[in-house]
């Protein structure tokens, strides 16, 4: 790896790894579904379930 002046310029990741970064990227982009994970995590916290019904909609599924 080329350090010019201490600071890497470059790393090699695994093909999948960087899909994988990439999907996590855009997920963290959209400001609805971070919504609805807060939503989850209050739901949670509060001894509350998440509906599956509510997760299937969500996934499209």
């Amino acid at each position: 790896m080329d350090m010019p002046h201490g600071k890497p310029i470059s790393f090699l990741v695994p093909y999948e790894d960087r899909l994988d970064l990439i999907e996590t990227v855009d997920e963290l982009k959209d400001k609805k579904l971070l919504g609805e994970i807060e939503r989850a995590r209050v739901e949670y916290k509060q001894g509350q379930s998440v509906p599956a019904e509510r997760l299937f909609k969500k996934m499209g599924l």
